[in-house]
């Protein structure tokens, strides 16, 4: 037991000062690779994403963060799992696991399950010289995340995107995104 009482908001600024370091720390670390490294490849997870399906047989996984922070609280995931996998031709599917939490400033921290989300994803043009490869990419959100304690939508979510992709100059220059 403490003799001292930290107010809440105290105890998040040194928090906050220690992940501004290591945000600063990560920062540097790129800038020192990105100049020692000629060529980067990236991947998802994107807010956008681009219509090529992973190859037939076999897999992707994609592990990410999601953070968000306001004054009523922090909320996100950590992890978000994301397994693809091609079982055929121009064709994927796919399921995301998030492991949500919920940090409100007045209020119990929260963790558990989010809402799953079932994807497809359908090249129905190939790309050429002229013309951009384009996806359907379809999927749903399910509500299997704690409404209650602020772990889901609490209602189903579905999206009906198309997505776009186009390169140029061998492969040099690429550039993709769509909606819906």
């Amino acid at each position: 037991m403490s003799l001292i009482s930290v107010p809440r908001r105290m105890r998040r600024i040194r928090v906050t000062a220690a992940t501004w370091l290591r945000v600063m720390g990560y920062f540097c670390a790129t800038l020192v690779i990105c100049k020692a490294v000629p060529t980067a490849l990236a991947g998802p997870p994107y807010v956008t994403d681009d219509p090529d399906p992973v190859d037939p047989q076999h897999f992707e996984l994609n592990i990410a963060v999601q953070y968000s922070h306001d004054a009523d609280g922090s909320s996100g995931a950590a992890p978000r799992t994301e397994l693809n996998y091609g079982p055929v031709e121009n064709l994927q599917i796919g399921i995301a696991v998030p492991v949500s939490y919920d940090d409100p400033e007045d209020g119990r921290t929260h963790v558990g399950l989010g809402d799953l989300e079932l994807s497809a994803k359908y090249r129905f043009i190939q790309e050429t010289a002229t013309r951009p490869m384009v996806a359907f990419f379809p999927s749903a959100s399910l509500n299997t995340g704690d409404v209650h304690k602020s772990l889901g939508a609490g209602k189903k979510a579905y999206f009906l995107p198309l997505w776009l992709q186009k390169s140029w100059d061998d492969d040099k220059w690429t550039t993709f995104g769509g909606g819906g």
